[in-house]
């Protein structure tokens, strides 16, 4: 166990967070339902990928929902344009690529 004073104050504020940990808890636990049971099958991508695959899904979507959160010194007059959308569209992506394989 990693004492508290070793972790920065933002990962500390994640761990205590609910509405984080609660999806990426329940994203360890669905990928790795899935993943037993395909190498309870024999089936090559097992429980690692398929855990891996839906923890990272569900951190970079609940990134992109807190997007407007992170504090950022920009230019006079510039702009960020942010669309949601995206992230499940990479995800979505990426994942269709690698059934296939």
């Amino acid at each position: 166990m990693i004492p508290d004073s070793l972790l920065p104050d933002g990962l500390m504020m994640i761990l205590g967070d609910r509405d984080m940990m609660v999806p990426l808890l329940g994203s360890l636990f669905c990928g790795g339902l899935i993943g037993a049971e395909r190498e309870f099958q024999g089936k090559p991508a097992g429980l690692r990928t398929h855990t891996l695959v839906c923890f990272a899904s569900a951190l970079m979507t609940l990134l992109g929902l807190r997007m407007d959160e992170w504090a950022v010194a920009l230019p006079a007059g510039a702009q960020i344009v942010s669309d949601m959308a995206r992230m499940p569209h990479a995800i979505l992506t990426g994942v269709g690529f690698w059934g296939p394989g």
